[in-house]
């Protein structure tokens, strides 16, 4: 029998009978092997595959639906559940809403109005009340003609659905500030108000609604409406029965907030995660999360997970740390370079009597190993290739880095580990040769598939 494959249907002919039937095709998904590299093709595979942790991944990138079944969340610390809790909250839709509807439901701020009798002179504003007028002008000796008693109009905006309005948006600013810090933009023109875009990268979809609660909160009826602490159900029933519907979503980001900051409903917070996955667009940085993350999954115990975000300057690296039976503490880094490797670095040293601007070099991963009172690294450095030209150059580079470090053995407490200290991953286009041992090199060489079957290995040292 013989199928050919015409606009994504087959058909099934027999030799010698001819044309039999023709069904529609149904695409199988291929492995991971059949690819070159990592690529938009197969990311969702290798999301897939790190469902159990992606949750912990706060770098730029893009939102998809996806059901995660998250496992470790509660694990977390609760700065990283806050983080998690901001992040989540100002990406809902809830928060989406209330940004998109906020320059209408600016124009048309509900207000109450006010007629209170004043005195004006030499202007008539509101309607005049003689009576007042004539009795204050004698008393004041019929002197003043100019001087008139009015009940002008005015609107008053201190109402509470207003007041709800205010709280959730220096909400939003006190998330972003405290606990989403990490989040910045050069802003060459902080006035504008471009169109919302909810397609955007999801660190800029935070930091406009961010920017645009701090725009809103500077016109001017804010300075009149009062700043609350502490929210009541006054102000949720104002806002759902306010005649106007844009204070509707008022109220339900309001609900959401009082969900995940007030109640602490860790089911809302899971449900959310469950179905959206905050992923890095690049999937070159992909595939060092992969590699990073199943480093992880080999280590012993119970690792001390946290959330992977971009890290400010002067904060620690991005790490997971955990404990094997023999007492020895077992670090994995995400692009982390000890300060004794950076003092030794042969790199910085020559670099730093020039005008060249230079900075520290970070390995993709570093595993660090904590025995007798001494730490012992190894660096894996990740290529999202199978190019074999380029694999070489990677070869070169990692070879670069252990002969920049190669003086931190004379670093007290600091050493590379005895058994392949470098190790390079690959996605494909190189594989071990029979009849050697390559975990007796220095330089340890591996693809995708050998590096999954020799996780333990890479994940200990010699005892």
């Amino acid at each position: 029998m013989v199928f050919a494959l015409i606009d994504n249907q087959v058909e099934i002919y027999e030799e010698n009978i001819g044309f039999i039937n023709k069904t529609n095709y149904i695409n199988q998904q291929p492995s991971l092997d059949s690819f070159q590299k990592l690529t938009e093709e197969n990311l969702d595979m290798v999301i897939g595959e790190l469902r159990e942790y992606i949750h912990l991944f706060l770098f730029q990138g893009e939102i998809s639906s996806f059901d995660n079944n998250i496992k470790n969340l509660f694990d977390l610390s609760q700065d990283d559940l806050n983080i998690l809790k901001s992040v989540h909250f100002i990406l809902s839709d809830e928060v989406r809403n209330l940004i998109k509807v906020l320059p209408q439901l600016l124009r048309n701020l509900s207000h109450s109005t006010s007629k209170e009798k004043e005195e004006f002179h030499g202007i008539v504003k509101g309607k005049i009340d003689w009576n007042d007028t004539l009795k204050t002008r004698y008393s004041k000796g019929f002197d003043d003609k100019s001087l008139f008693v009015c009940t002008p109009s005015s609107k008053v905006y201190d109402l509470e659905e207003n007041q709800l309005l205010k709280f959730l948006l220096n909400e939003i600013i006190f998330l972003k500030e405290n606990y989403i810090d990490f989040i910045s933009f050069n802003d060459d023109d902080k006035n504008s108000e471009t169109k919302y875009d909810v397609k955007k990268d999801w660190y800029e979809i935070v930091y406009k609604n961010y920017k645009y609660s701090k725009l809103a909160l500077k016109k001017v009826y804010f300075d009149e409406i009062s700043t609350i602490q502490l929210v009541k159900s006054k102000h949720v029933r104002r806002a759902f029965k306010n005649r106007n519907s844009l204070y509707h979503i008022v109220a339900k980001a309001f609900i959401l907030f009082e969900k995940l900051f007030i109640d602490e409903d860790k089911d809302t917070l899971k449900e959310f995660v469950d179905k959206r996955v905050i992923r890095a667009a690049d999937p070159n940085k992909m595939y060092e999360l992969y590699a990073f993350v199943n480093l992880i999954k080999a280590l012993p115990g119970n690792p001390e997970l946290h959330l992977l975000r971009n890290r400010k300057s002067g904060e620690s690296s991005l790490s997971v740390t955990s404990e094997d039976d023999n007492g020895i503490k077992i670090t994995v880094y995400y692009q982390f370079t000890p300060k004794a490797f950076r003092d030794v670095s042969q790199y910085l040293e020559i670099v730093k009597h020039y005008t060249i601007n230079a900075s520290k070099r970070s390995p993709d991963l570093m595993i660090g190993f904590e025995k007798d009172g001494k730490t012992f690294y190894r660096i894996v450095e990740v290529k999202n290739t199978s190019n074999n030209n380029y694999i070489r150059t990677s070869i070169y580079k990692v070879m670069g880095y252990y002969k920049d470090f190669e003086d931190v053995e004379f670093v007290k407490g600091y050493d590379f580990t005895e058994d392949y200290p470098i190790v390079l991953l690959t996605w494909g286009g190189i594989k071990m040769k029979n009849g050697h041992n390559h975990f007796d090199d220095d330089i340890l060489i591996l693809n995708r598939t050998e590096f999954l079957e020799n996780l333990n290995r890479l994940i200990s040292i010699k005892t």
